[in-house]
């Protein structure tokens, strides 16, 4: 089955503002109170490390334009997979300083290529 690169990128995009619109306005220990939410966004997490597996079968090279995209598959790896490593500091850690520029680059990327 081929992916629209397009239609991955948006997907991403969608994942990763639902997870910062989760945790808008909450510390730490509020995420840690409340399992919902906890489990909302590890779900997320997994939908924007899928999406970013099929964009680098399907388009190896946007993927690499996004900083440690290896990393956030194999994040995505143990929160599908490692239910009993989940460590909830890691996930807030991913949300608080590495989701932004996630996002960031990849509203880039989806406008280079959106572009006639």
């Amino acid at each position: 089955m081929q992916h629209n690169p397009a239609k991955i990128l948006t997907d991403m995009l969608d994942a990763s503002s639902r997870i910062l619109r989760l945790t808008k306005g909450i510390t730490f220990a509020d995420y840690l109170e409340n399992e919902v939410i906890q489990l909302a966004v590890e779900r997320l997490f997994e939908m924007l490390g899928e999406a970013l597996g099929r964009l680098v079968k399907t388009a190896p090279h946007l993927a690499n334009e996004i900083d440690h995209h290896r990393r956030i598959i194999d994040f995505r790896n143990v929160l599908s997979h490692g239910y009993d490593l989940i460590d909830p500091k890691i996930v807030w850690d991913a949300i608080a300083f590495h989701l932004p520029l996630v996002q960031t680059q990849v509203t880039k990327i989806l406008l280079s290529i959106e572009v006639p």
